[in-house]
C-alpha cells in the first residue's frame, strides 16, 4: 500500500483521535479526582474550624461566667461581714475615728475647738436659760 493512500491517512487519523480521546478522558479523571480530594479537604478544614470555634466560644462563655461569679463574690458585702464580723466592727470603729480626727479642727493645745465650742455654748445656754432658737417651718 501506498503511504499516502486516503484509507491509511483516515486510519491514522482515527487512531490519533482515539488516542487523544483516551488521554483527555484520563486527564479528566485525574482532574475530577483532584477536585474531589480538594473539596473533601476544604470540607474537613471547615468542620475543624467550626469545631474549634464552638470550643472557643464555650471556653470564653465559661470564663465570662467564672469572672462574673468571682466579681459577684468579691462585692458581696453581706457574706464578708458574716465571715469576719469582728474585723468589720474594728474597721468601722477605726474608720469612724479617722474620719472624726480628720474632720475636726485642732488648736495648738490639741483639743477639737469647733466641736468643743459648740458643746460648751449649747451647755451654757441651757443652764443659764439662754435664748432658744426654734425655726418655724410652717408654710403659712
Amino acid at each position: 500500500m501506498d503511504r499516502e493512500s486516503p484509507e491509511l491517512i483516515k486510519q491514522e487519523m482515527d487512531e490519533t483521535r482515539q488516542s487523544l480521546t483516551d488521554k483527555v478522558a484520563a486527564l479528566e479523571q485525574q482532574v475530577v479526582g483532584t477536585i474531589h480530594e480538594a473539596t473533601s479537604a476544604v470540607h474537613e478544614t471547615v468542620s475543624t474550624v467550626k469545631s474549634a470555634f464552638k470550643d472557643t466560644v464555650g471556653a470564653v462563655s465559661d470564663s465570662v461566667s467564672s469572672v462574673s461569679q468571682g466579681v459577684k463574690d468579691a462585692f458581696d458585702i453581706r457574706s464578708h461581714i458574716r465571715a469576719h464580723p469582728w474585723s468589720t466592727i474594728a474597721g468601722a470603729a477605726l474608720s469612724g475615728f479617722v474620719t472624726g480626727y480628720l474632720s475636726g479642727e485642732r488648736t495648738s493645745s490639741g483639743s477639737f475647738s469647733r466641736a468643743t465650742n459648740r458643746m460648751n455654748s449649747s451647755f451654757s445656754e441651757s443652764r443659764m436659760g439662754g435664748p432658744k432658737r426654734v425655726k418655724d417651718f410652717s408654710m403659712s
